[in-house]
């Protein structure tokens, strides 16, 4: 049952940081903003680069893309919640708590998606987000990954033994 408790808080502490992320976004819209449309409009990539034909340079586009991003954190964070819920409600059955992981894994899976799609293959390699050093958040997008990711393959492992801490 330990183990299934420390699994429990890594999931409300992901939805907690998810949350926090959304809401920081919520409330600096002017700086979080800017930097989406920076992005957008690759306008601190390369000077000489020839992929600048992909710019989108139309600021309700960038906030319309801002506001998306948003949208997905705050899903995020309420499906990792809401995971975490059932989870804590079956952490003294290893069967049931084997069978109340789907939605901490479909928030996982969603945040893991948010970071991937949006950050390191749109932002990083459609918009070269990787040619600019000022607009350039795939190492922060990486920190996602990496967290998301290992509390994914902790959830992974199986609880469904009765010997299980």
């Amino acid at each position: 049952m330990l183990i299934r408790g420390c699994k429990v808080l890594l999931v409300f502490l992901l939805a907690l940081y998810y949350a926090l992320v959304a809401f920081g976004n919520i409330t600096d819209p002017e700086g979080n903003l800017a930097f989406i449309g920076h992005i957008m409009s690759m306008d601190t990539i390369f000077p000489d680069s020839t992929l600048t034909w992909r710019a989108i340079t139309q600021p309700v586009l960038h906030s319309v893309a801002y506001w998306i991003i948003i949208l997905w954190q705050i899903v995020t964070a309420v499906l990792l919640t809401i995971g975490g819920v059932a989870l804590w409600g079956e952490r003294d059955s290893g069967p049931a708590f084997q069978q109340a992981k789907g939605t901490a894994f479909l928030g996982l899976t969603a945040g893991f998606s948010l970071y991937l799609f949006v950050f390191l293959i749109v932002g990083g390699e459609w918009f070269a987000m990787w040619q600019s050093q000022t607009y350039n958040a795939q190492a922060g997008a990486f920190r996602f990954l990496a967290v998301t990711g290992f509390i994914f393959l902790i959830l992974l492992h199986r609880d469904d033994r009765a010997s299980d801490l």
